[in-house]
């Protein structure tokens, strides 16, 4: 699941996006493989590229209603032909086709030989036996060849392609009833501190908040195809307790994605658990915001990946885009990369340079006649607390270090796919 770093080799202290997506790629590896039933691959990843095993079409045959023909005795408007029957989708394959006569000829149906083309009902009149050409039609009109789709034996699916509704459909017409798929990646999200409350707690005798990242991160993993998700705390600010659910986790899930408790302050204790579990720390520290604090880390024994998140939700939300994503893209050996185009901040953020890399949470709009993309920041309130400013993200906009994050500023902006 994953290649180690090199022996000895220090972690990257306050890393730009772009170095630790790199880091990561050379380290993460992608999962086993298995079989998957057709009906049960959506949203999976191939494991070994699919070739046709005949061609598609099989078969030349009609792409429209109409009479199959040859061409040359449609050459001239009002020309005359005799109708000898008829040819239906999925009937037996007819006879040759003598010159001077045609066919009835449904779409899908199987071309009579000699025939090459099909002149469209309503380019005919039919008065009993005899069809009266009332358009001149050429060689190839409304055919679709054997094999102009995909010959046989062509690779028709690479490897590490996400199969979609429309490759569900090439596997099915090429008698695909199941396909070889990587294994999904099994995922825990870990909460701490003492402040968070669980979800049916009622208790008001202390300033405790709701826990909100945990309901995210599952809802995000969920999104982009994680069949595997265990939610693990709210946890207590106890070193103890900590440290039991991240070895435990690190021992039965592929990715373990905490929040809370990175910093350095009193009652951060994921911080010193991930030593003490025996996770090899590859980042410490992030050159952006929000998620500066966040670590990386990989299980001794295990190979699980830990991402260890600040506990602001803009921050976890940040993150598991910019880097849980890609990294569960990897481990199931899916090529796809972010989309990322340009685009127009739409009104002020902070009017003063940030030292690191700024990505804010967008919604966007066209105004149309050609005008470039309009971001839109989301929420009234731009914080990472602000928990507003994660609802209609279509984008994260990327303000790069020393720049404001100012109305009519261009940005890059990674383009959030929704699954």
């Amino acid at each position: 699941m994953v290649e180690r770093p090199e022996p000895g080799r220090a972690p990257l202290e306050r890393a730009s996006l772009e170095a630790v997506l790199a880091l990561l790629a050379e380290t993460v590896r992608p999962l086993g493989v298995e079989e998957v039933p057709l009906h049960a691959a959506l949203d999976r990843v191939l494991a070994a590229p699919v070739r046709a095993p005949f061609p598609l079409p099989a078969f030349t045959n009609a792409a429209m209603d109409g009479f199959a023909v040859h061409a040359t005795d449609t050459a001239s408007r009002g020309a005359r032909l005799r109708l000898v029957g008829d040819v239906a989708a999925g009937a037996p394959w007819p006879p040759p086709l003598a010159p001077g006569t045609c066919r009835e000829i449904a779409t899908g149906a199987p071309l009579p030989p000699g025939a090459d083309a099909v002149l469209r009902r309503e380019r005919a009149a039919v008065a009993g036996d005899t069809v009266e050409v009332l358009a001149p039609v050429a060689a190839g009109t409304d055919v679709r060849f054997r094999g102009e789709d995909t010959p046989a034996g062509a690779e028709v699916l690479p490897a590490g392609v996400r199969i979609g509704a429309g490759a569900i459909a090439l596997l099915a017409a090429l008698g695909k009833e199941s396909v070889a798929c990587r294994r999904q990646p099994r995922l825990a999200v870990m909460t701490t501190g003492d402040e968070l409350l669980a979800r049916a707690s009622g208790d008001r005798a202390r300033a405790g908040v709701r826990d909100a990242n945990g309901p995210m991160l599952a809802a995000l993993a969920t999104a982009f195809g994680v069949r595997e998700v265990e939610s693990i705390g709210p946890l207590p600010d106890s070193p103890e307790a900590v440290k039991r659910a991240l070895a435990a986790a690190c021992r039965e899930y592929d990715i373990v994605v905490a929040s809370g408790g990175v910093s350095v302050g009193r009652h951060d204790h994921v911080r010193t658990a991930l030593a003490t579990v025996g996770v090899e720390e590859l980042v410490r520290g992030l050159a952006l915001r929000p998620g500066r604090p966040a670590r990386i880390g990989i299980a001794e024994g295990t190979g699980a990946i830990v991402f260890a998140l600040p506990g602001n939700p803009a921050a976890v939300f940040v993150l598991f885009h910019l880097l849980v994503r890609p990294t569960l893209a990897q481990l199931e050996g899916c090529h796809e990369r972010p989309l990322v185009v340009r685009g127009v901040l739409a009104r002020t953020i902070d009017p003063q340079p940030a030292p690191v890399d700024t990505f804010l949470r967008v919604s966007l709009a066209r105004a149309g006649g050609g005008e470039p993309l309009t971001a839109v920041p989301c929420g009234r309130l731009h914080a990472s607390h602000a928990l507003t400013s994660l609802v209609g993200v279509d984008a994260l906009a990327r303000v790069p270090a020393g720049s404001a994050a100012s109305a009519g500023s261009e940005l890059e902006l990674h383009l959030l796919e929704h699954r």
